[in-house]
């Protein structure tokens, strides 16, 4: 067993920003104790009684002998969000349920669909719906040496509009998984989980620079709109403020709920951020173009 495992490991308390997670295993299986081991053990550590925000707890479908007995049901705070799996892809369904109850129960915070990462003081967002390679843009932005808030869900605090860093394990898909590993040649990486909905998956351990900073905000700067797509080459244009309030609307999934909290939070997110749209075809030209871009004022409005 990996450094991180354990007997401990049948619940693991750890804290993702200020997010604290309980995972609970009700049965003994080492291999899987392992992966959440591989991809928690580096988090700040809570006491076996904490008391978290988030219990996950892994239960056998049915304790008896049956052809369903390799079969388990992951619960969010004692919710099934999902059917239950073969035990081999719990670390998929622990992350997706991580992600729903964030989407429906977090509500001190405005949350869009969105990447974040930050370099040198600078923040970027990278809004877009899952299959828009902002999860792979992320990645290839870390090899830069830019810090993880989230491959996922934006977090931004109303009370000043800054940033809460979420840095959880970043999800790759198929091909992307390769690229990335070729860039992160050191990253750790769980296993591959194929033949799941959407293809093979793996998931990539934040760096530890990132996991160790998560308890420091960023100050929003830019936004940019990621989409790959083969073929197209690399177009990067400006976005009036107007328009890109009511496409991160659309990204949102608590703005409505937080009235007229929810209003000013994305208002002064958008009034103090420089908007663009960025289709790529290369992630090396998608990561240098994100590199160098620089305020609106100073005249970038397409590249091509």
């Amino acid at each position: 067993m990996s450094a991180h495992s354990g007997p401990s490991d049948l619940r693991r308390v750890v804290g993702v920003g200020d997010l604290s997670i309980a995972i609970e295993v009700e049965f003994p299986e080492p291999a899987l104790q392992r992966q959440i081991g591989d991809l928690y053990g580096l988090y700040p550590q809570h006491g076996p009684d904490a008391l978290p925000d988030l219990t996950i707890t892994l239960r056998r479908q049915n304790r008896r002998p049956t052809l369903f007995r390799h079969e388990i049901r992951v619960l969010a705070n004692g919710h099934a969000p999902y059917p239950s799996v073969p035990v081999r892809w719990a670390v998929p369904v622990i992350e997706a349920s991580i992600n729903w109850f964030v989407w429906r129960y977090v509500a001190r915070v405005l949350l869009i669909h969105a990447a974040v990462i930050e370099r040198d003081g600078r923040t970027v967002l990278l809004p877009g719906p899952s299959g828009a390679g902002k999860s792979t843009l992320c990645a290839a932005l870390l090899a830069r040496g830019w810090r993880l808030l989230t491959d996922e869900i934006a977090m931004v605090r109303p009370q000043d509009g800054r940033l809460q860093p979420h840095p959880r394990p970043i999800s790759l898909k198929d091909g992307a998984i390769d690229i990335v590993a070729g860039m992160l040649p050191d990253a750790h990486f769980s296993e591959r989980f194929a033949h799941a909905t959407k293809g093979a998956i793996a998931f990539m351990r934040p760096p530890t620079r990132s996991i160790e900073m998560a308890g420091e905000t960023a100050t929003p700067a830019v936004v940019a709109f990621p989409r790959y797509r083969p073929g197209s080459g690399l177009e990067l244009a400006r976005i009036e403020k107007a328009q890109a309030f009511m496409r991160l609307i659309e990204s949102s999934a608590n703005y409505l709920m937080l009235l007229e909290t929810g209003f000013e939070t994305l208002a002064n997110l958008v009034e103090s951020c420089d908007h663009y749209s960025l289709v790529y075809e290369s992630l090396e030209d998608a990561v240098a173009v994100i590199e160098r871009l620089e305020p609106a004022s100073k005249g970038i409005e397409q590249v091509a």
